[in-house]
């Protein structure tokens, strides 16, 4: 689960990144940069979220 976290953190990290990049954030363009690079950010916290929890289940079982 770990893994997979990681992996979601860096392709949502490089979605948001490049879609900012390549649309840029000029005044009328910038709800629309914003709009593409969201579901990247997304991805991104669902990953951190999944990197935490494998990390928390992983330490619970050690403690035991």
């Amino acid at each position: 689960m770990s893994i997979l976290g990681w992996l979601a953190m860096l392709c949502g990290g490089a979605w948001a990144v490049l879609a900012v990049m390549f649309t840029g954030l000029d005044a009328p363009e910038s709800t629309l940069a914003l709009l593409i690079a969201m579901p990247g950010a997304l991805l991104a916290l669902l990953g951190l979220g999944l990197v935490v929890l494998a990390n928390a289940l992983g330490a619970s079982r050690r403690s035991r």
